[in-house]
């Protein structure tokens, strides 16, 4: 296996194990919400374990030096103050290989994630 795939397979094993925890992220959002307002959970997954640390970010993160950069503190901006804090919360996902994905997670009701 190259380096690339064995990448790839950390980045697969890393969102897996964020979407399985969703709770404890809902539970995260709602805690950052309160105490700072708007924001997003940035899960930092640049290292090589299946694992992810993540932490509440209050507005949105920047992203400097690349061109895509604006497009992307655009689109991430916009999510922010687009999503519903009381039925939904924003990721960004930092992959190992050196990727940035943002989702829009949201909660049925009741409280209970959606699939």
């Amino acid at each position: 296996m190259n380096l690339t795939s064995k990448r790839i397979e950390v980045e697969r094993k890393q969102r897996n194990n964020l979407f399985q925890s969703r709770d404890r992220l809902w539970a995260l959002a709602q805690r950052g919400y309160a105490v700072t307002g708007r924001g997003l959970i940035v899960a930092d997954g640049k290292g090589t374990g299946p694992h992810v640390s993540v932490s509440w970010r209050s507005g949105h993160t920047l992203l400097s030096g690349s061109a895509d950069a604006v497009d992307w503190i655009r689109r991430s901006a916009d999510m922010v103050r687009r999503y519903d804090p009381a039925r939904e919360f924003v990721l960004q996902y930092l992959s190992p290989n050196h990727r940035v994905h943002i989702y829009r997670v949201a909660v049925r009701p009741d409280g209970a994630l959606e699939e």
